[in-house]
């Protein structure tokens, strides 16, 4: 079996643990499947080092530790027809497993530029040469690559024209590769011509220019160029990136000095090998001659030359990984002093290039709401505040809107706890109207390459209106401290509120979650819509200005003699003061309703709360919590109450016969915070209050903003995978957990979800 990539883990965090559900992606359903790491670390400008396949599938150097020391490793390889940036342990063993895929009639194939398409159109295993991944890792915006060695001019090349596509493409693509020079069963000199004729900047990482040949650190040539150290390499590839140059760089590394001595032994048995190949025509059969010579080249030298291979590639990973980590610094120091507009899009080529397949009409959840550009300025440490004036910081774009992160988040939670074939029968369906321009377009291109349905973005079809748009500006802790959100277009009167029920009905969900972006005659139309399809109702109240907009709509509810309960609602402690305060001033929690549901809590339900409510919970009952939110239970059936630092307080009134049984059972428990109280209907009301995260002092707090969305998105992502969570005290347990741990995720990341959260469970 091969272990590739244990060496990053000694100086930065590897690719998340290899269970079978985490081979969740960033970009599971576009054409490129980019591993949440790999794109987070992207999107960060953090060091990236691509790494080939074929080295498993074909050359097979077995216990290879083939990755980047202090870098985050891209292994590039096609599994099942999607090619996949970024590969976790089980799919690397799939892929080594070449005896296997072939009982299975999958035989892996090795993959240059000429065969990406078809091999995916086909659905192919296979391992990516390095004219394969070279074109990959472009796409994704990856800019160093370590490999063994690189192809070249086959000996008689000058008749044959049997020249490697590795060399083209470093010829057309802005990449920089890190090998041991070309495979020395290659023609060394004519390989170097061949480079500098297609304008492939050549380099030895070696103080005396000498050109590696793979086993041996000397191959007779010298190198245009010679660097000694990873911080001008990485200068080298800098400028040409800012000069836009379109060819690569190719850096010699020689194979580390303790295997030298065995270089002139296997030489030998390299020029041995060679000349049986002439004499039996494996020669002239292409592809296939060089895993036979190395394989020959193996067996001549009794094993001796499998040492040495598996010390080069690592050695290379190592030394392509310290490139990547001075790259990735010279970017980070000219984005740090220019304070430069950043985008955390961007990262692909562009959207047709990568277009999601067209997703299917139902979806079990859907998820209604704003979905807008998100402007994030955000000052320097060190930089001064400055009234009417600027100050010198970093500004970034990504997408955002409530409910579209809302969506992301139970996006990439439902397909880690899912996966497979079962969620595409569950992805989540996000529905928002977006202009027509450019914000729409770049709304709709990242959702399809995030792996998101895009299908529910409805295009408005008068130009005047704007796509959604909120500036935010951030102290240097991350923490919010103004912005302006210009969401009109969802609430505005020209929104096609019929269009919007039509996507709605067509999803037959069984669960219904909106923000409070729509108008309240919006909100209505959706939750009475909802109930037609008899779907669980979720409120996203989205600020303390909008939270408010569902009121209206009860109150309307219980007039016209109608159900005016929703599921649940996601508010904070300030949002959910405001709806009690409304639904008191709006005589709601007068009515005859209301008051048929609060007597069946019986009139000691206060009492019981304050014997039982102590220690960390007393701020529930200071602060009005517990107070507010069973006085709304009428209305609004589960309340998670997000209390920021404080953690979160769930309220739920739990009418299933199953499901107040479960909680009676569970009783009530204090020191556990949790109380719950039969209602003489047999219902039960729960009070469970969950501590928030211990985080370490350590730990890097980007962006706060999106942290409660993640925690909805985790929730919602919960009840689509598993039912009606709020009846089941572990589920909802479980759940409530997990939604805490994408918000300590998000945090830590620029983005508005992290895309980690792919990855948790």
């Amino acid at each position: 079996m091969y272990f590739l990539g244990k060496a990053v883990s000694r100086i930065a965090r590897p690719i998340g643990a290899a269970n079978a559900r985490q081979l969740a992606t960033s970009n599971a359903h576009g054409l490129l499947t980019i591993h949440p790491e790999v794109a987070d670390a992207l999107a960060r400008g953090a060091p990236v080092v691509a790494l080939e396949s074929t080295v498993i599938t074909h050359d097979r150097p077995k216990r290879a530790d083939y990755s980047g020391r202090g870098a985050v490793p891209a292994t590039i390889g096609l599994l099942e027809g999607r090619m996949h940036v970024g590969l976790e342990r089980k799919q690397l063993e799939i892929l080594a497993d070449v005896e296997s895929l072939k009982k299975a009639g999958k035989s892996p194939i090795k993959i240059s530029r000429r065969d990406i398409a078809p091999a995916m159109s086909l659905g192919h295993y296979g391992g990516t040469t390095i004219a394969g991944t070279t074109v990959v890792a472009h796409l994704a915006g990856i800019k160093v690559f370590a490999t063994g060695g690189l192809g070249g001019v086959h000996r008689g090349g000058e008749t044959s024209m049997d020249v490697s596509a590795d060399l083209t493409e470093l010829g057309r693509t802005p990449i920089a590769v890190v090998a041991s020079g070309a495979k020395s069963i290659l023609d060394i000199g004519r390989t170097l011509e061949y480079l500098e004729t297609q304008g492939v900047t050549v380099a030895a990482y070696d103080n005396d220019g000498h050109w590696p040949a793979f086993f041996s650190a000397q191959s007779g040539y010298k190198a245009p160029w010679a660097f000694n150290n990873p911080k001008d390499a990485a200068k080298a590839i800098y400028y040409a990136d800012a000069l836009g140059i379109q060819s690569g760089a190719i850096f010699g590394v020689p194979i580390p000095k303790e295997f030298e001595k065995v270089g002139l032994e296997i030489q030998a048995a390299v020029d041995q090998a060679v000349r049986e190949s002439e004499e039996n025509g494996i020669a002239k059969s292409g592809r296939d001659a060089t895993p036979w010579l190395l394989n020959r080249v193996k067996d001549i030298t009794k094993g001796l030359s499998l040492p040495s291979n598996i010390a080069l590639l690592e050695n290379n990973a190592r030394i392509g990984a310290k490139i990547a980590v001075e790259y990735a610094k010279l970017k980070g120091s000219g984005t740090e002093k220019t304070g430069s507009h950043q985008p955390a899009f961007g990262l692909h080529k562009p959207a047709k290039t990568l277009k999601a397949p067209a997703s299917r009409a139902k979806s079990p959840l859907v998820i209604i709401g704003a979905a807008a550009m998100d402007i994030i300025a955000q000052p320097h440490h060190d930089s001064p505040s400055a009234v009417h004036s600027t100050s010198p910081g970093s500004v970034r774009m990504s997408p955002g809107g409530v409910a579209r992160n809302v969506a992301e988040a139970a996006h990439r939670v439902l397909e880690s706890l899912s996966g497979g074939h079962e969620f595409e029968s569950k992805r989540p369906l996000l529905i928002s109207p977006v202009g027509q321009d450019a914000f729409g377009l770049v709304l709709g291109s990242e959702t399809e390459l995030i792996g998101m349905r895009a299908d529910g973005l409805m295009n408005l079809s008068t130009p005047d209106q704007r796509t959604a748009t909120c500036n935010m500006f951030l102290d240097v802790r991350g923490d919010l401290q103004m912005g302006v959100a210009d969401m009109g277009i969802i609430g505005d009167a020209k929104l096609d509120v019929g269009r919007l029920l039509e996507k709605l009905e067509s999803a037959a969900p069984s669960i219904v979650a909106f923000d409070g972006n729509p108008s309240s005659d919006t909100i209505s139309n959706i939750i009475k819509k909802a109930k037609q399809l008899a779907a669980m109702t979720f409120f996203e109240p989205t600020s303390t200005a909008k939270c408010t907009r569902v009121i209206p709509v009860l109150k309307s509810l219980v007039e016209n003699d109608e159900d005016p309960c929703i599921t649940g609602a996601f508010p904070n402690i300030i949002e959910l003061r405001s709806m009690w305060e409304t639904a008191r001033s709006e005589d709601l929690l007068d009515s005859s309703y209301w008051w048929s549901v609060v007597d069946t809590f019986g009139s000691d339900l206060h009492r019981v709360l304050a014997g039982q409510v102590r220690g960390d919970m007393l701020f529930l009952l200071n602060d009005g919590v517990i107070q507010m939110a069973t006085q709304l239970i009428p209305f609004i059936k589960h309340f998670v109450i997000k209390c920021g630092s404080k953690g979160v307080v769930l309220v739920a009134h739990v009418t299933s016969k199953e499901g107040a049984i479960n909680w009676a059972s569970e009783g009530s428990r204090p020191i556990d915070h949790q109380i719950v109280s039969r209602a003489s209907d047999g219902s039960a009301l729960i009070i469970r209050h969950f501590p928030a995260y211990a985080l370490p002092a350590s730990l890097a707090t980007i962006n706060v903003t999106g942290a409660g969305d993640s925690l909805v998105g985790a929730l919602l992502a919960a009840l689509a995978h598993k039912g009606d969570i709020f009846s089941t005290p572990t589920e909802l347990s479980t759940a409530i957990d997990l939604g805490q741990r994408c918000a300590v995720e998000t945090i830590q990341s620029p983005f508005a979800v992290a895309p980690s959260i792919s990855l948790l469970k």
